[in-house]
């Protein structure tokens, strides 16, 4: 009986450990995506300001 039982309690701990990868891997590839998106943000305002600010040169 405490053989089942052990059984049963490292199959939990093992199903536990899964779920906390896989929670900790899609919290990572979210936080990635996000991180990519912001730099994608700021590289295209920064190219925007640079268009603006030898824009404004150009005219002066």
């Amino acid at each position: 009986m405490k053989e089942g039982l052990a059984q049963g309690s490292s199959w939990r701990q093992a199903e536990s450990h899964r779920r906390m990868v896989t929670f900790a891997t899609a919290q990572a590839e979210y936080h990635e995506k996000r991180a990519e998106y912001w730099r994608r943000i700021v590289t295209e305002c920064e190219a925007e300001a640079d268009r603006l600010e030898s824009g404004e040169e150009q005219e002066a």
